[in-house]
């Protein structure tokens, strides 16, 4: 191996550990990464999303809807006990602001979407905008 193959061997694993990092869900500052985490489910008549935010209140989450678009909003403030601790040996769990927007493959209806907040579990219900809707055509016949 010659010395300029190394250097481009590490090169190489450089670049694939600093993809791998920016692929963790918590890795970087929070304009890095995708969070809150969040499941979706489409179907016929929308679509259902749901995140865990354990020990958020409900005043620092916000939802937004713009045609096909969801903003979600969240806030984690430290925990006050957490701050009074002299250094953290492992610190894993998220801290801050956070946004992230969800593109939906239909327009949604904003007037009729719902949103609740349970034991930690956003549900965020998206109908489709009737527009969007699959609708049967009748067949006329001579």
């Amino acid at each position: 191996m010659t010395l300029w193959d190394a250097l481009r061997d590490m090169e190489m694993i450089t670049k694939d550990f600093d993809e791998f990092l920016r692929s963790w869900p918590f890795a970087g500052s929070s304009s890095d990464y995708a969070y809150p985490l969040v499941n979706v489910w489409t179907g016929e008549d929308g679509a259902i999303i749901t995140s865990e935010l354990p020990g958020v209140s409900l005043d620092k989450i916000g939802i937004e809807i713009t045609r096909n678009k969801v903003s979600l909003n969240v806030e984690i403030p430290e925990r006050a006990d957490e701050k009074e601790k002299a250094h953290y040996i492992i610190s894993e769990l998220p801290v801050g602001k956070f946004s992230r927007e969800l593109t939906m493959p239909f327009n949604i209806d904003a007037q009729k979407a719902e949103a609740e907040y349970k034991k930690g579990i956003l549900k965020i219900k998206l109908p489709k905008a009737e527009k969007d809707k699959p609708r049967k055509i009748e067949i006329k016949a001579d």
